[in-house]
């Protein structure tokens, strides 16, 4: 969207329904392809089988990303120290609109489009959050200024009519503003049919990229260089008319005519009286070995530029490799993971803010501090990690406390059900009585800036 200066509800229409066209063309080619709408390469007559082969690439990379990224809600930590009310508050509201799923439901929008806009409403006994589709979504921005949003506009249809909602940074508050377009003959503008001030200390959208351009406010995702995609389509569908011409053998008679040939009824069997007639069967003399070589090779390509790592083979293969020889092999992807959190961070913090506003949990005018806590994607073999605790423990370098919520223990609760057993006296038991928060995080970060709306 051009840049502007200030808010202009009725001016810059033309180039704001170009950019709204422009992205809704980019989100419908984005999850036609996921969807497996593909470009069909190979020309078919009617009444002739199909032989393209369509070979979703883009569906496993995006599903592999996401669950990388997310594999389920990370924790969430307003103090360090211990469990406090306002943490299991703002779970349980993550939880009310979502939780993993929805949080799994914005990286799958920002594989996509690029782009996450997420939108927070009050409502009892929780505040809403929405993951607003991005094909529905603009932003304005300050000339001299991309980061610093003047407006957004939501655009939506129902029952024929065109309907559009700006929500206007104002400077100590936002304005929301409800309008509809006009329908009568000649009437090209927009009528407005509703204004509400937004009093909370919270924008009320919040977007951020999935991947950075340093050349634009719109994020980057992860639908670029499907051409080869196609290319991985096209060699599959000729390799597929090969073999249904080519694949089953052909039996070809020489010196005689097709008349001599007599069935005998025995388990098929011919008799041909020519003496010197020849039956045999002539097959492929190549399993397109080389066909099948450079289609790996284009799918592989296709996961490389998005980082995503194919194992081949078995789970018997990887019986006897370890956690640490498990993450070398996912080294690449992790590393991604890892980019990309960083990216979702600022905007994860951003929503538990204005949830904590909107809750009256938070005044939204003090220091905000949120550590995130992400799952591990990966398995971890148990005897390997408890030898490992053991060993740190007879170092004297971590406590039962920390050894128990690396093991996803509550610790407070099974201190307290040692002691009843008899196994940990009252003295060595005093150690700090913090809550396991579902720490997991081999990976993790803090940079970047949501864009707050």
């Amino acid at each position: 969207m051009p840049p502007a200066l200030k808010y202009l509800p009725t001016e810059q229409r033309e180039s704001a329904h170009a950019e709204l066209s422009s992205r809704r063309e980019s989100h419908n080619a984005a999850w036609g392809a996921y969807e497996g709408r593909h470009k069909r390469t190979l020309s078919t007559r009617p009444g002739e089988p199909d032989d393209n082969t369509l070979i979703n690439l883009l569906r496993q990379a995006v599903d592999r990303l996401v669950s990388f990224i997310a594999p389920r809600l990370p924790g969430l930590e307003l103090d360090d120290q211990r469990d406090t009310e306002d943490e299991r508050w703002l779970r349980r509201a993550w939880e009310e609109s979502g939780g993993a799923r929805l949080l799994s439901r914005m990286v799958k929008y920002g594989c996509l489009d690029g782009h996450v806009f997420a939108r927070i409403m009050p409502s009892t006994p929780y505040p809403r959050l929405i993951a607003l589709n991005p094909a529905n979504v603009i932003v304005h921005w300050q000339a001299d200024d991309y980061e610093q949003v003047l407006w957004y506009e939501l655009h939506w249809t129902a029952a024929g009519q065109d309907f559009r909602q700006d929500v206007v940074n104002q400077g100590d508050h936002w304005l929301i503003r409800d309008l509809r377009k006009d329908q009568t003959p000649g009437g090209a503008g927009w009528s407005v049919t509703d204004e509400q001030v937004w009093r909370f200390a919270t924008p009320p959208i919040l977007d951020w990229g999935h991947d950075f351009s340093p050349d634009r406010y719109y994020g980057v995702g992860e639908t670029g260089g499907m051409a080869l995609n196609e290319r991985v389509n096209r060699i599959a569908g000729d390799i597929s008319r090969i073999l249904r011409f080519h694949a089953a053998p052909r039996t070809i008679g020489i010196g005689f005519e097709a008349e001599a040939v007599v069935g005998t009824g025995i388990d098929n069997f011919w008799t041909i009286p020519e003496k010197e007639a020849e039956v045999f069967n002539l097959e492929m003399k190549t399993d397109l070995a080389s066909s099948m070589n450079f289609l790996n090779f284009c799918a592989r390509s296709f996961m490389a530029e998005r980082r995503v790592i194919l194992l081949e083979g078995t789970m018997a293969d990887l019986r006897h490799v370890t956690n640490l020889g498990i993450r070398s092999l996912y080294l690449d992807q992790l590393a991604r993971a890892e980019e990309l959190r960083r990216n979702y961070e600022p905007g994860i913090k951003a929503i538990s803010r204005g949830l904590l506003v909107l809750g009256g949990k938070n005044t939204g005018t003090v220091p905000f501090h949120l550590k995130i806590n992400w799952p591990d994607p990966l398995p971890i073999g148990e005897l390997e990690m408890l030898e490992g605790l053991e060993r740190e423990r007879a170092l004297g370098i971590l406590s039962r406390e920390s050894a128990a919520r690396l093991r996803g223990r509550d610790w407070a609760l099974e201190k307290a059900r040692i002691y009843s057993e008899g196994g940990l006296s009252d003295e060595s038991g005093r150690e700090s009585e913090s809550i396991h928060r579902s720490d997991g995080g081999w990976l993790g970060g803090q940079t970047n800036i949501a864009r707050g709306a």
